[in-house]
């Protein structure tokens, strides 16, 4: 092998500066770096050398903390190759260049698609919605732009209800506290997008579809003015874009309800935060002031108002106050759960947080987990009673 293939091996290290930082490109820029590519490609084929493709390391190993506290993807590069001694290495540089060439005639016909649709376009180079995700992020970072550049924008996920006015361009205003139980969703593209508070104090990010909708029956912003966000699960990036610019825009307390287990917690940092996985774009997207309103230990294991026994009217025993979840409820760590801590104890975050770390560690030694709906096993208001209580008496940090 030759000194400079050696030099370029797939996977080698390159460090620049400090951190990298991605921006919305205009179509002809996007255009223009495609075709420079591609004609320094054809005269190193023609030549008989290889074309080294130098992409951002998107891992933890690759991370830095800027001085607002969000999460900044480090000037790490790996570097593909096409001559690569391994055949899945071959591959992925093959479908870097597959992604371009759909990049590029979609510019050039001015038109966007979603992730879903390029997929499908494309689903004879794939195997799966997931390595054409990995792909294009792989663009985006050879590229130096934003994914939205492309002209491929996530599809529709997550949610928003409260109180709130939704102003996107010239459409009518959405007033969100009319939008029924599934909330108005989110789109894949939220450039022409901003928000007028109708009075919300609060802004809560929910973890589950499942919660949003049961605190949107319970019309919780009509108890408590605010704001509900959900991304359904682990949050897509214009969901985290969407509670960014509430709180930029409102100005008001963010909080986050999660489940109580490993998986709960890495969802919470990721919208405090931002994660590795998507590339120099994602410090944008967090918001660092996002606080932990629950699920924490005392929110499963007890520590909450005691409940007094009465007779009631009809001469039946009830009780006042919350009740935690029953036994039954609970759910047994998994291997899975174990590979979650463990990643999330190496979080800077939790190094020098003792009441992040404290919850983790009793988490951790419970060995049990609880979804947010446990807490209803016994009652079924519960939940909703439990985050105003919580909100009013600021016990989310």
């Amino acid at each position: 092998m030759s000194k400079q293939k050696q030099e370029t091996e797939e996977d080698a290290l390159i460090e620049e500066e400090l951190y990298l930082d991605a921006t919305k490109w205009k179509a002809g820029l996007v255009l223009s770096k495609i075709q420079q590519l591609a004609i320094e490609f054809t005269r190193a084929v023609t030549s008989g050398q290889d074309f080294p493709l130098s992409l951002h390391r998107r891992d933890s190993k690759n991370v830095l903390w800027d001085e607002e506290g969000k999460l900044r993807l480090g000037t790490q590069k790996v570097v593909k190759c096409m001559f690569s001694r391994q055949a899945a290495g071959l591959k992925r540089y093959a479908m870097i260049w597959k992604i371009m060439a759909f990049v590029q005639r979609l510019l050039l016909e001015e038109k966007q698609c979603t992730q879903r649709e390029a997929y499908y376009c494309l689903v004879n180079h794939f195997s799966s919605q997931g390595e054409f995700n990995e792909a294009l992020l792989e663009v985006a970072s050879l590229i130096g732009c934003s994914r939205i550049s492309l002209g491929i924008c996530a599809a529709s996920s997550g949610s928003i209800a409260g109180s709130v006015l939704w102003l996107e361009g010239g459409n009518q205003p959405v007033n969100c506290t009319q939008v029924g139980s599934t909330g108005k969703r989110v789109p894949g593209d939220i450039e022409s997008v901003s928000f007028s508070s109708l009075g919300a104090r609060y802004i809560i990010v929910v973890e589950k579809d499942a919660v949003f909708t049961y605190l949107c029956q319970h019309r919780l912003w009509e108890t408590l003015p605010c704001v509900l966000v959900t991304g359904c699960g682990y949050p897509p990036l214009m969901v985290r874009a969407v509670v960014r610019l509430l709180s930029d825009t409102l100005k008001i307390p963010a909080v986050g309800l999660v489940d109580y287990n490993p998986h709960g917690m890495r969802i919470l940092l990721t919208y405090k935060f931002g994660s590795a996985r998507m590339g120099a774009e994602t410090h944008k997207y967090a918001t660092p002031a996002l606080k932990w309103l629950g699920l924490h230990h005392s929110d499963v294991f007890g520590h909450l108002p005691t409940k007094r026994k009465h007779t009631a009217d009809d001469g039946r025993d009830t009780e006042d106050g919350l009740s935690v979840p029953s036994s039954s409820s609970l759910q047994e760590w998994n291997s899975t759960d174990d590979q979650v801590f463990r990643s999330l104890c190496t979080v800077p975050y939790f190094k020098v947080n003792a009441a992040y770390r404290r919850e983790l560690q009793l988490c951790a030694a419970e060995r049990v987990k609880a979804e947010i709906e446990a807490l209803n096993s016994r009652e079924w208001d519960t939940v909703a009673k439990l985050v105003v209580q919580k909100i009013l008496h600021r016990q989310y940090f």
